[in-house]
């Protein structure tokens, strides 16, 4: 890329989140970034995605302690276009520098986030939690899971914030989770609940599948039988989602059954042929198990080839790693 005045069109994927923006080449990544937040602000540029390698270069090659506390005002704006993106750099910085302490730093801000009450950050508890729920229990400190214990303790806690407890591996908020669970075969077949959400929306439905994360065996079957009864084609998906979420060998055989299948999703247009589900579940299949032969893409853009490989190498394997 040449030093000049050039436009740089960027294009590039940060925790899902897409961004295109077009401005003068940078002077260095800082000053990069003060034009793009200022560009977001003065509605110049239309957030819908970020991306490009030269960019990642310099935030791999930037102190990640010093990019975090540039990013902190930026996380902490009261514009929410400027705060989603802002979120992705500081998730994207955790990929870029992958220490225990840079990590552990990031989490403590997403935690501090996720259990906020305060009014924009409540409104962003869905996408706190989905990152959170893409880190691993080393990335939470001493303090973030305290926060979540805490946070636990209200009336009716968030789901979300029960399913990061799992991922964190919090065993002291088993018995706090068990006061969630209930039936749900009685509660499906109860003509009085018949207007309430399903039983896989519920609160007490993510406790249960937090407890099996944590690796209580009652859980861990009870999900499993339950996950099998689920024939609608809707939410099927979820199913999976579900199954990747529980981190657990019998899970993992679950989901390596539907990855060696020819089953396909229901097609998006009718008459049309839906994603075969081996397909849908590579990048899956590549958050949960740390030697999956190919990365993760959030595009699902793999080819024929790919699939095939990772369909064999799943055959072969005696012991599942299993990235938790």
């Amino acid at each position: 890329m040449s030093s000049r005045n050039s436009l740089i069109s960027l294009i590039w994927c940060v925790s899902g989140v897409v961004i295109t923006s077009s401005a003068k080449e940078p002077a260095s990544l800082y000053s990069y970034f003060e034009r793009f937040f200022d560009q977001i602000e003065s509605r110049e540029v239309k957030p819908a995605s970020i991306g490009n390698a030269e960019i990642a270069a310099l935030m791999k090659r930037a102190n990640p302690h010093e990019l975090l506390s540039f990013l902190e005002p930026y996380i902490s704006s009261q514009d929410v276009r400027v705060r989603s993106q802002a979120l992705g750099l500081q998730v994207k910085v955790a990929e870029l520098h992958p220490s225990r302490q840079v990590r552990q730093e990031i989490v403590q801000s997403l935690v501090g986030g996720l259990t906020s009450e305060g009014q924009t950050d409540r409104r962003f508890h869905r996408k706190y939690a989905q990152f959170l729920l893409n880190f691993t229990q080393d990335d939470f400190s001493e303090h973030a899971k305290a926060a979540i214990v805490e946070a636990l303790q209200a009336r009716e806690p968030s789901w979300r914030l029960v399913l990061v407890s799992g991922v964190a591996q919090i065993k002291e908020t088993l018995r706090r989770l068990e006061e969630f669970l209930f039936d749900e075969v009685a509660y499906a077949n109860d003509p009085n609940m018949r207007l309430a959400p399903e039983w896989y929306f519920t609160l007490g439905w993510h406790a249960r599948l937090a407890r099996a994360r944590m690796g209580v065996q009652a859980d861990v079957e009870k999900c499993l039988v339950l996950l099998d009864t689920l024939d609608d084609v809707r939410v099927f998906t979820m199913s999976l989602s579900d199954l990747a979420y529980m981190r657990q060998p019998e899970a993992i055989e679950c989901l390596k059954r539907y990855f060696l299948s020819d089953l396909r999703l229901a097609p998006a247009n009718p008459g049309g042929m839906g994603e075969p589900v081996s397909n849908y579940l590579m990048p899956i299949m590549a958050d949960c198990l740390s030697n999956f032969p190919v990365k993760r893409r959030d595009a699902r853009n793999y080819s024929q080839q790919e699939r095939e490989r990772c369909r064999r190498w799943v055959t072969e394997q005696k012991e599942w790693k299993i990235r938790r």
